[in-house]
């Protein structure tokens, strides 16, 4: 017998990821090739991108493979090589500069929503995708410090009740609590209290490589940058978790 994965639906109706990328780029050599300078410029779409979605549990299966996301990347590169000394030195030296600017836009999702939250259940944080900015922003809660006693706390209004979280029967807010921001005015603290807080993906990278040699002796030397990245210190989280009781 075979049994059935009731995990994952299956889905017919999968296509094929599919690509269209356009480059345009130029080379040119200067000084009987002692300076090098090659540029590149890029245009890519990725469509139909494989993902699983959860459904309604009413079908018995808890998620389906779908083609629904499509991301496009652009960027340019530059690449410079230098010899700097003469033809006849013994001494042989190479350098090489490179560097990318490289960015990503989300221009489609599932069932054509904007913006689409999907939570981590390995370390309890969250991805947001929403069309229009990178294809991968870190998302956190927004703290505005602690409150210093129970009155503190917002009050609803329509209900009465204070601020609070795990929905309208979850468990208020008092002293010695964070204050976190309620950022749909609801007096409930959950997922659409969220801030989009950076793009994990490098904007910048690069790398400077020297290569040297004189008579069997060779030296290189190579290394490379990261710039304008943001990046969540989860070991740090961890560490101040461990002070919650």
């Amino acid at each position: 017998t075979v049994n059935l994965d009731l995990g994952v639906i299956p889905n017919t109706t999968l296509t094929p990821t599919t690509t269209t990328q356009y480059n345009l780029g130029f080379d040119a050599g200067f000084l009987n090739g002692k300076l090098g300078v090659t540029f590149d410029t890029y245009y890519k779409q990725v469509d139909n991108m494989l993902r699983t979605k959860d459904i309604a549990n009413i079908n018995a299966f808890a998620k389906v493979s779908t083609n629904e996301m499509s991301v496009v990347n652009y960027g340019y590169e530059l690449g410079i090589n230098v010899r700097p000394l003469s033809d006849d030195s013994k001494l042989k030296w190479t350098m090489a500069l490179n560097g990318a600017i490289n960015r990503d836009v989300m221009v489609h999702l599932p069932d054509g929503v904007s913006q689409l939250l999907v939570p981590d259940p390995v370390n309890g944080q969250a991805t947001l995708y929403r069309l229009g900015r990178n294809s991968l922003t870190n998302v956190l809660l927004n703290n505005k410090g602690v409150y210093a006693n129970d009155a503190d706390v917002p009050v609803d209004p329509l209900t009465g009740l204070r601020y609070r979280t795990g929905g309208i029967n979850g468990t208020p807010f008092k002293a010695g609590d964070p204050i976190w921001t309620d950022l749909n005015g609801d007096y409930i603290l959950d997922d659409r209290d969220y801030v989009a807080v950076g793009n994990s993906q490098p904007i910048f990278t690069g790398g400077v490589n020297s290569s040297m040699q004189y008579g069997k002796w060779s030296l290189q030397v190579n290394a490379t940058f990261t710039l304008d990245r943001d990046i969540l210190n989860n070991a740090l989280a961890t560490q101040f978790r461990n002070f919650n009781n």
